[in-house]
């Protein structure tokens, strides 16, 4: 079973917690949140205690968030992707327009641009999707990610790795 929720904007924490509750009331589950930044109490929302089998992942960029608010209690760094499986997670998003011979050169530069961050490749690929199969749009996109690394702040390094 799969239980998706919107919860972004003006939401009733309290119903959407009542939802959650009773969609999983005795079951043992695995709870995966993504983008994590607020405290979440998973006790009032899915009753921890009383389902000691199920499982919650916390999916953040802050790792002290994570430690100390969260108090989670294992964390795993993850890794940037490798060339093969970054330019996979690209295709896929962006579809058939990346087969053009004129774009697939541009958008191979793109993906060496991502550095194998998901997160980024992810956001990076929608947009470019958008160019479709006008090459010019796809040259001047990939000129604006090189350009973006030469403005780099102190710590965005880090930024990037978290990412």
């Amino acid at each position: 079973m799969r239980l998706k929720l919107d919860v972004e904007g003006n939401v009733d924490v309290n119903e959407t917690a009542l939802i959650i509750s009773e969609e999983l009331r005795g079951k043992k589950c695995l709870i995966l949140l993504d983008e994590v930044t607020d405290k979440i109490d998973l006790n009032r929302i899915m009753g921890i205690d009383e389902n000691p089998n199920s499982k919650v992942v916390l999916a953040s960029r802050y790792d002290d968030f994570c430690k100390c608010v969260m108090k989670a209690d294992e964390l795993v760094n993850v890794k940037p992707l490798l060339p093969t499986e970054a330019w996979n997670m690209f295709q896929k998003i962006v579809g058939p327009s990346i087969s053009n011979p004129l774009i697939e050169p541009l958008a191979r530069g793109v993906v060496k641009e991502c550095y194998g961050l998901p997160l980024l490749i992810d956001r990076v690929a929608i947009t470019f999707k958008m160019k479709g199969e006008h090459d010019v749009g796809w040259d001047d996109g990939l000129e604006q990610l090189k350009r973006w690394e030469s403005v780099k702040l102190v710590g965005m390094d880090e930024v990037l790795e978290r990412l």
